[in-house]
């Protein structure tokens, strides 16, 4: 029988350390954790950034990880590697060589943690470019670090995602997924699927786990409500509605055949809030995840 394993990231401990934050994960139940690594984002000490800590202090925080994972029995499940100025920002073909470098470092660390998944976005379009060209210099930035991660036996996860302050990602959809995954025929290149970059835009969400069923190699989940422009994303559990669309999506996978990861994530807009407590929202997160996992 195949049983999907459920994960939580781990941005948003940043009030507890890390070994008792990893502890906590444990004890509520989950499978795993998910390492965040955020280049450029400053606001959360339990999101990595190789910039702002020293490679000995790096170093530390990575083998804790590892090591408090270990000890509770928690599989590191992915390491989610995102660079806030090349995803969000206008990226500058400066940011583009930067932003290389910036995946491999994260490879790297992954390979120090143990995890065999780099989950990645693609950005947004070049600053100055057309999207043709912008196109072509995603190619070559995502062939570069998938043939890195290659000689690492690690796989790189490209998760398709929803338009960013109205401009639309390089991969914001399963055809432009789909063309980066035939161009770019290796195996060390796969999917990171979140359906809520689709259910925000009214998509298919089982439809599209059956075409993507022989490259889905990790999953991420987060409370969605509404479509674009009038949405939101939360903690999962916080609406009735969560228990169906978590129903349908861990279904989709079933049919497929998946037996990895779902992680939760939590909204950066829950996270950001002054009141927000990680050990609440994760009990929130698990309980209703396992009430639904639990009935099949």
């Amino acid at each position: 029988m195949i049983k999907l394993k459920i994960g939580l990231g781990l941005a948003g401990f940043f009030t507890i350390p890390i070994e008792t934050a990893i502890e906590t994960i444990a004890n509520i139940g989950y499978d795993g954790i998910e390492v965040y690594v955020w280049k450029n984002y400053i606001f959360d000490s339990s999101v990595l950034d190789p910039d702002l800590l020293s490679d000995k202090a790096l170093k530390s925080m990575l083998d804790r990880i590892a090591t408090s994972a270990k000890k509770f029995n928690l599989e590191i499940s992915s390491l989610l590697a995102l660079d806030i100025n090349f995803g969000y920002r206008a990226p500058t073909e400066v940011n583009r060589i930067q932003h290389i470098k910036f995946t491999k470092q994260s490879i790297d660390m992954a390979e120090v943690l143990g995890t065999k998944v780099v989950n990645v976005t693609s950005g947004l379009p070049l600053e100055g470019y057309t999207r043709k060209q912008s196109w072509e210099k995603l190619i070559d930035s995502v062939g570069s670090y998938v043939d890195y991660a290659s000689g690492k036996g690690i796989t790189v996860a490209m998760e398709p995602h929803a338009p960013f302050r109205g401009q639309d990602m390089m991969v914001d959809s399963l055809e432009a997924l789909l063309e980066l995954l035939a161009t770019i025929d290796s195996k060390s290149l796969a999917v990171n699927f979140d359906p809520s970059h689709f259910s925000i835009r009214g998509w298919d969400v089982p439809a599209a786990i059956r075409k993507l069923s022989n490259h889905i190699i990790h999953t991420h989940f987060k409370g969605s409500r509404g479509l674009i422009p009038e949405y939101n994303w939360y903690i999962p559990g916080e609406y009735p509605d969560d228990v169906d669309a978590i129903k349908e999506f861990a279904l989709a996978l079933k049919e497929v055949h998946y037996d990895g990861f779902i992680s939760v994530e939590i909204a950066n807009s829950r996270r950001t809030d002054i009141l927000f407590n990680p050990k609440s929202a994760a009990q929130l997160a698990y309980k209703t995840f396992s009430s639904v996992l639990d009935q099949f």
